[in-house]
């Protein structure tokens, strides 16, 4: 038992190793892709504000005197336009509006991990994206990769704790009914956890984060933090609150929580499946052996009624046959005896002639 213990347990190890440093490894890969293009961006707009500036103040002096405020706004909009195109295209390009030399940025480790978590994961809470080309390639072959490799170690833990759950269930209902089996030494696979159970275990694992969240997230309350946690556990992700979002170095530790929280969340996600997959598929298979019971009843029935009309049809034609037979001899015997009269008049009308003939002896 310990044998088939291990065999399943060290593969399952094996691939969370796996996915934990490819976390890792997707986190800094995006940490220095995007925080190098968050630097060179707030450059591009520090040289553009000192360019527009310095443009402002040689516009001015070359104006003898300002007649008006709209002369000097006709002949500097040309400049203000310029330089509100190129704010605009650097916003684009991931600038996040702050100066140069600035510590903060969005793209922390932290960030970077839970973005990799999001990408292999499908949550994709998108708010934080790849601007550079080199980002926007390394995101592409990065869920090429980790995509099945998570759904292959989710589907494995999945597997593993359902069939501890499954131990875990039968032993403490043994105990709840008061009467010994060998629960554990039993194969559990026909171990049936109730689809109530595992929809219970869901929505606690959901509670549990909405009653969290709001302690580290003091704008979230407590139906906030559930909508998020829903989300989040079925993937659809859609973005419009991520946990640490803009909180500076105290985000990392809540992005931290929050990529546990995910892992953990899918991994049971994954548990509650297979749980309910026996069910599934006994309900399956009675609603399949009710239909053939069905079809077995019809035909049994049509078959009876086949043969009882053959039986009717037999029968009533015995009958007629039985009544025209008789009918069909009386006629014969009719037509017979009729001729044997006929047959005995004419031999007696021949006897009569034949003794007028006869001369009399003198």
């Amino acid at each position: 038992m310990v044998c088939n213990l291990a065999r399943t347990v060290f593969p399952s190890i094996i691939l969370g190793i796996l996915v934990g440093v490819y976390a890792l490894s997707g986190g800094w890969i995006f940490m220095y892709t995007e925080s190098r293009a968050k630097n060179s961006q707030r450059e591009i707009v520090y040289k553009a504000r000192q360019d527009h500036m310095l443009k402002i103040w040689l516009k001015s002096i070359e104006m003898d005197e300002l007649k008006s405020f709209e002369s000097w706004v006709n002949s500097t909009k040309i400049l203000f336009k310029n330089y509100e195109q190129k704010i605009f295209a650097a916003s684009s390009d991931g600038w996040d509006g702050d100066e140069v030399g600035s510590s903060h940025t969005d793209w922390t480790l932290a960030a970077a991990i839970l973005f990799s978590v999001t990408l292999f994961t499908t949550i994709g809470y998108g708010n934080i994206t790849p601007t550079t080309p080199e980002g926007k390639l390394a995101t592409i072959f990065y869920s090429i990769i980790g995509i099945p490799l998570f759904l292959l170690f989710l589907s494995r833990v999945g597997r593993l704790l359902a069939a501890f759950f499954r131990i875990c269930f039968s032993t403490s209902a043994n105990k709840i009914k008061r009467y010994r089996q060998r629960s554990i030494d039993s194969d559990e696979a026909k171990i049936r956890v109730p689809v109530v159970v595992s929809v219970m275990l869901l929505v606690g694992y959901i509670a549990l984060g909405a009653f969290t969240f709001p302690f580290i997230e003091r704008d979230w309350d407590v139906l906030t933090a559930a909508y998020f946690c829903f989300v989040t556990i079925s993937t659809i992700g859609l973005g419009d609150y991520v946990p640490g979002a803009g909180k500076g170095y105290e985000s990392e530790k809540i992005m931290v929580l929050t990529i546990f929280y995910v892992v953990f969340g899918l991994g049971m996600l994954a548990m509650i499946f297979d749980l309910i997959k026996d069910s599934v598929q006994d309900t399956l298979k009675s609603i399949a052996s009710c239909c053939s019971c069905l079809t077995t009843t019809r035909t049994s029935s049509q078959r009876t009624t086949v043969t009882l009309v053959n039986a009717v049809q037999r029968t009533s034609n015995t009958t007629l046959r039985s009544s025209i037979l008789p009918t069909v001899g009386t006629k014969d015997e009719t037509v017979s005896s009729q001729n044997d009269r006929e047959a005995g008049l004419s031999n007696t009308l021949r006897k009569k002639k034949t003794k007028k003939k006869v001369p009399k002896k003198p």
